[in-house]
């Protein structure tokens, strides 16, 4: 299941986004409680129910609150799924202990006005390199490079599997998907040879940009 699914006391209203302007599939993994009291007593409910599950098969993924409109966005990784995502009875057993815990940590009144999201950290996880290259090397990557040096331009975005790692140098395998026939050049309709799957792709661990899952639309 690419997404397991979006619980939420109340939703935002379409076109709503984060003060920062990222739209809510874009939001970064990390903790952020805008220095806010209530965020940071709801924090420290979700980490202790986490701690308490029984089965210790979930994480939380990021944590963001947003002051202005009384919302929390919490996405939560299993670790036992191929691809990190919770069930829907994961997420709804979830959301009934945050109820039940945020307001008795925040009093009734507080607690419901609050709004609060909990869901899978999405079909596009960004991914923490390399740590958990290895966990999901199974899946297809979308693989950016860092800009090198004197300005020069970094080759684009390229889908891949993740093979290994050797030193300071990570391995990969291109993927003949649509994304990599114009990344390498290809006229149009022309697809990977042989030899472009067959070749490894060597690129230094420092040089690794943004890692994510890759979502194949097409295949849909």
């Amino acid at each position: 299941m690419e997404v397991a699914g979006d619980l939420s006391s109340e939703p935002l209203e379409d076109g709503e986004d984060d003060d920062d302007g990222e739209q809510d599939e874009e939001v970064s993994r990390n903790i952020d409680t805008a220095g806010c009291d209530w965020a940071e007593k709801s924090l420290a409910v979700v980490r202790s129910l986490l701690a308490d599950s029984p089965e210790a098969s979930l994480e939380l993924y990021a944590f963001h609150a947003r002051p202005a409109q009384k919302h929390l966005s919490i996405r939560l990784d299993k670790l036992t799924d191929p691809r990190g995502s919770p069930t829907l009875d994961d997420i709804s057993d979830f959301t009934r202990g945050l109820t039940a815990g945020l307001e008795e940590a925040l009093g009734e009144e507080v607690a419901a006005s609050l709004q609060y999201e909990v869901s899978s950290p999405g079909a596009l996880r960004a991914l923490a390199v390399p740590r958990e290259l290895h966990r999901f090397r199974d899946a297809p990557m979308t693989v950016a490079v860092r800009a090198g040096e004197a300005g020069r331009q970094p080759p684009p975005p390229r889908v891949m599997l993740f093979l290994g790692e050797e030193g300071v140098d990570t391995t990969w395998r291109l993927l003949d998907v649509p994304e990599n026939w114009s990344a390498l050049g290809k006229k149009k309709g022309q697809r990977l040879s042989r030899a472009d799957l067959e070749a490894p792709v060597r690129i230094p661990l420092a040089d690794l940009g943004a890692v994510q899952f890759y979502l194949d639309i097409q295949g849909l």
